[in-house]
C-alpha cells in the first residue's frame, strides 16, 4: 500500500545515515556506467529518485523518465508500471498536476490490465489526489471511489479511513458540506477503531473546518483544540501549524488580533522550515484577511499580493480563486474599483474552471460591487443575480444541515449498524477462502521485508531475488484461484449499489413532486400580487422590494383603485413558507372583499371589515386558530394620504428633511384579539418631493453584520436617510444590496416586503 511504500522510503534514508552523500556518488556512478547491467541501473536510479523527490523534484522528474526507459529495456511490465508511478509522484511534488495525472493514468491502465489490485489501490488514490489539486473534483471523487473498492477488497481498513477523508475533502471543495461532514465522521470512526492518533487528528481538523465554514464557531473551536492536543502528543510539528492557522482565524473573528498574529508568525516559521510553499502562500492570505477585518486595506493588499504570487506560481487554482476575490474587495476598500474588478474577474474564471462554489460566489459578489463603483449598473446587477443564485444553492444545503445536525450522530451510528450487517454478509462469503488468504498475506509480508533489505543489500544478497521469484510463481497459482471469489464479491457489491441507487431515485422523485407542488403554489400566489405594470401605472415614482424567505411567502403586497384613490399595502401574515402563504391568500381575499364587495375606501374601516372577514373564516374551523396579519394600508389621492396600520407603521421623509416622521399603528393584529377597537385612520398632507414607506418587519429583524446581530429599525432608518436623494429605482437596488451585505452568509430570517412612494 502507499503508506507502506512511504515508510519503506523513510526507512531507506534512516539506514543510509551520514554516508548518504558517498552512497549518492556511488549510485550516480552505477547509473552512468555503460558496462553495468540495466537491471542494476534500474535499482540504483530508483534510489536516486527517492532521494530527490522531496529535495529537488525537478531532478526527480528527469530521473523518473529515465527509469521508464530502463524498465522498458529490461522488459518487465510491472517495473514499467511502477516507473510511471514514480514519475507521477515526482511531477506531483513538483506541482505539475497535469503531467502527474497523465503519468498516473498510464500506470493505472497498466495495472488494470495486469489485475494487480494491491498496486491499483496506491495508484488510483494518487491519481485522484492529482485531480483534486487541479480542481477537477468530480474526476477526483470518481477515482477515490474506485480506490475505496480496492481498499475494501484488500481488507485494508487504514486505507479505507484515508480514502473516506479524501472523498470528504472533495465534497468540501464543492461546497457540499453535509456530505463532507458525514464522510469525515466515517473516516474518524475508522481511525478511532485503529487507535490511529495521526488519522484522528487529521479528521478533527477537517471536521472543525466544515463547522467553521458553517459559522458554528463553538463546534469549530472545540474540534481544533481536540486536534491540537493530539498533534502535540504525537509531536507532529507540521500538523500543529495547520491547527494553529485555523485557530488564528477564530481568534481574529473574536477580534483578538494579537493572539491571531502571534499564531500565524509561529505557523510561518514551521511552513518555511518544511518547505511547505503552498501553505506559506495561504498563510500570507490569512494574515491579509486579519488586516482587512481591521479596515487596514493597504496592509491587507500587501499580504494578499505576497500570497497570490506564490499560489499563482504553483497553479493552486482553488486557494488562488478565493484569494483574488479578497484582494479585489480590499482594492475597492481604497477606491480602486478598476483593479478590484480585474482581480475578481481572474478569480471568477479560476473558480468556474475548478467548480469551487464558495470562491465563485465571493467573486460574483465582488464583481457586482466593482461594476457598481464604476457606474456600470447593468453589469453590477447581472453579477449580483449570479451571486444570489449561488448563495441560495449553498444556503439550501445549509438549511438541510441545520435541520439534521442534531440527528447526525444517531444517523451515523445507524448507518454503521447497517454497514456492520453488510460486513457480516460479506464475511460469510469470504470465510471459504480465509485460510488461503492468510497464506497470501503471510507471503506478501515476506516479499515486503525482502524488498526493504534487498534495496540496501542487493549486491550481497543476490540469491534473495531468485528465492522471491520462486515464491511469487507459486503465489500466482493462488491468486488465480482467488480471483473468481473476488469477482463474485464484486458482483454482490454492485447489486447493493444498484439497490441504493434505486432508493435514491425514489427519494429524488418524491422530492421533485413536493418541490413542483410548491412551485405551482408560488405561481398561484404570484397571480394575486399586483403586476409591476399596474404598480407603475398608478404609483409612477415608487418601488416594491419583495424577497420571500422560501419559495412561497407569508408577506404580500396589495393594490386596488377606487375612483381617484389608489389603495395599497404591505402585509405580513403569521409564519412564512407554505403555512404563511395559505394565511396570506385568506387575508388578501379579505382586503379584496372589503373594497370590492363593501365599497370601503377609508383605510381604518377597510381593516375593520378585513378583520371581521378573517375571524369569521377562522371560526369555521373546529380548532382554535390564532393566525392573522400585520399590515400598513395607505390610500393616496393626489397629495392627500390616508393611513391605518395593524402593528406596522408608516415612515415619511419630507423633502429637504434629515429626519423620519413616524405614524404609529394600532397594536392589534388582523385576527382574533381580546377587546378589539376600531383601527385609526390618519390623514396626512404631503408636498412634492416627500417620500413615504410601508413595510413588514423582515428587513429590520434580519441578523447579520460583523457581530451577527439584528439590524433593528434604527439602522433601517439610517439607511433610508442616506439614500433619500436617490431615485426610487436606485433606492430599491441599494436597499437590496444593503440587506444582502448585512445578512452575509447567515440564513434569511423572514420574508421581506418594503414599499416606497415619492410624491
Amino acid at each position: 500500500m502507499l503508506i507502506n511504500r512511504i515508510l519503506l522510503i523513510a526507512a531507506f534514508f534512516l539506514m543510509l545515515g551520514s554516508a548518504s552523500a558517498q552512497n549518492m556518488d556511488s549510485l550516480w556512478t552505477i547509473c552512468n556506467n555503460e558496462a553495468v547491467e540495466d537491471s542494476l541501473k534500474l535499482k540504483a536510479n530508483y534510489k536516486l529518485i527517492l532521494a530527490y523527490q522531496q529535495s529537488n523534484p525537478d531532478s526527480a522528474v528527469i530521473l523518473s523518465n529515465k527509469q521508464i526507459e530502463l524498465a522498458k529495456k529490461v522488459g518487465d511490465k510491472k517495473k514499467i508500471g511502477w516507473a510511471y508511478f514514480d514519475l507521477g509522484y515526482s511531477e506531483l511534488t513538483a506541482n505539475n498536476n497535469v503531467a502527474s495525472v497523465e503519468a498516473y493514468k498510464i500506470c493505472h491502465s497498466m495495472f488494470i490490465n495486469s489485475g494487480d489490485t494491491s498496486a491499483l489501490g496506491d495508484v488510483t488514490n494518487n491519481l485522484a489526489y492529482s485531480y483534486l489539486n487541479m480542481g477537477a473534483y468530480e474526476e477526483a471523487f470518481e477515482f477515490y471511489t474506485e480506490a475505496m473498492s480496492y481498499a475494501v477488497s484488500l481488507k485494508d481498513t487504514a486505507m479505507e479511513g484515508r480514502v473516506y477523508n479524501q472523498l470528504a475533502m472533495t465534497r468540501d471543495y464543492q461546497g457540499r458540506w453535509l456530505e463532507a461532514l458525514d464522510l469525515y465522521f466515517k473516516s474518524l470512526k475508522i481511525f478511532e477503531s485503529l487507535d490511529d492518533e495521526h488519522g484522528i487528528g487529521v479528521c478533527y481538523v477537517n471536521i472543525a473546518t466544515i463547522y467553521d465554514q458553517l459559522e458554528d464557531v463553538v463546534q469549530a473551536e472545540a474540534y481544533f483544540k481536540k486536534a491540537l492536543v493530539i498533534k502535540e502528543k504525537i509531536k507532529d510539528e507540521y500538523g500543529i501549524s495547520i491547527v494553529k492557522s485555523n485557530l488564528a482565524n477564530i481568534y481574529a473573528d473574536k477580534e483578538d488580533y494579537d493572539k491571531a498574529f502571534q499564531l500565524m508568525d509561529e505557523v510561518l516559521v514551521i511552513y518555511k522550515k518544511y518547505g511547505a510553499v503552498r501553505q506559506e502562500g495561504v498563510a500570507y492570505c490569512t494574515i491579509g484577511g486579519f488586516y482587512s477585518k481591521q479596515d487596514n486595506y493597504r496592509k491587507a493588499i500587501d499580504f494578499y499580493e505576497k500570497g497570490i504570487v506564490i499560489l499563482r506560481g504553483l497553479n493552486a487554482s482553488t486557494e488562488l480563486s478565493k484569494a483574488l476575490s479578497n484582494l479585489g474587495e480590499n482594492l475597492m476598500g481604497i477606491g480602486n474599483y478598476q483593479k478590484g474588478k480585474e482581480a475578481c474577474a481572474e478569480g471568477l474564471k479560476l473558480s468556474k474552471e475548478s467548480g469551487y462554489l464558495s470562491a465563485k460566489k465571493a467573486n460574483c459578489r465582488c464583481l457586482s460591487k466593482a461594476y457598481d463603483g464604476l457606474g456600470e449598473k447593468g453589469k453590477a446587477f447581472s453579477y449580483y443575480k449570479q451571486f444570489i443564485g449561488i448563495r441560495d444553492s449553498l444556503v439550501n444545503e445549509d438549511r438541510n444541515l441545520a435541520a439534521t445536525r442534531k440527528d447526525l450522530e444517531f444517523g451515523f451510528a445507524k448507518q454503521q449498524f447497517k454497514d456492520s450487517l453488510k460486513n457480516v454478509q460479506a464475511q460469510e462469503l469470504k470465510d471459504i477462502v480465509i485460510s488461503e488468504q492468510e497464506a497470501q498475506i503471510k507471503t506478501e509480508k515476506i516479499q515486503k521485508y525482502g524488498l526493504t533489505f534487498g534495496i540496501l543489500l542487493v549486491l550481497i544478497l543476490g540469491g534473495v531475488s531468485y528465492r522471491s521469484y520462486r515464491i511469487k510463481k507459486k503465489d500466482n497459482v493462488l491468486i488465480a484461484t482467488q480471483k473468481q471469489e473476488v469477482e463474485a464479491q464484486k458482483l454482490e457489491v454492485e447489486a447493493q449499489k444498484d439497490k441504493i441507487e434505486n432508493q435514491n431515485l425514489v427519494l429524488e422523485t418524491k422530492n421533485k413532486e413536493i418541490t413542483d407542488s410548491i412551485q405551482y403554489a408560488k405561481r398561484i400566489q404570484t397571480a394575486i400580487l399586483p403586476p409591476d405594470k399596474l404598480v407603475k401605472e398608478f404609483l409612477e415614482e415608487s418601488f416594491v422590494f419583495y424577497l420571500p424567505k422560501d419559495i412561497v411567502a407569508g408577506d404580500f403586497y396589495w393594490m386596488e383603485t377606487m375612483s381617484k384613490k389608489v389603495l395599497f399595502a404591505a402585509a405580513d401574515c403569521t409564519g412564512h413558507g407554505v403555512p404563511g402563504a395559505m394565511v396570506s391568500v385568506l387575508c388578501n381575499n379579505g382586503l379584496n372583499r372589503s373594497v370590492r364587495e363593501y365599497g370601503l375606501t377609508e383605510p381604518g374601516k377597510i381593516l375593520d371589515k378585513t378583520r371581521e372577514i378573517v375571524v369569521q373564516e377562522f371560526e369555521k374551523s373546529e380548532e382554535d386558530v390564532s393566525d392573522g396579519m400585520d399590515i400598513a394600508l395607505c390610500s393616496l389621492e393626489g397629495n392627500n394620504l390616508e393611513y391605518a396600520g395593524a402593528h406596522n407603521p408608516l415612515w415619511i421623509v419630507r423633502s429637504g428633511s434629515e429626519e423620519i416622521e413616524e405614524i404609529k399603528a394600532n397594536k392589534e393584529p388582523i385576527g382574533k384579539f381580546d377587546s378589539p377597537k376600531p383601527y385609526t385612520t390618519h390623514k396626512i398632507k404631503l408636498n412634492k418631493g416627500d417620500t413615504f414607506y410601508v413595510f413588514s418587519d423582515g428587513y429590520a429583524d434580519q441578523f447579520g453584520g460583523e457581530k451577527g446581530k439584528k439590524m433593528k429599525t434604527i439602522n433601517f432608518k439610517k439607511l433610508l436617510l442616506r439614500i433619500r436623494d436617490k431615485s426610487m429605482a436606485e433606492q430599491k437596488e441599494l436597499i437590496a444590496c444593503e440587506f444582502d451585505n448585512w445578512r452575509g452568509s447567515l440564513e434569511q430570517l423572514d420574508d421581506v416586503c418594503v414599499i416606497g412612494v415619492r410624491i
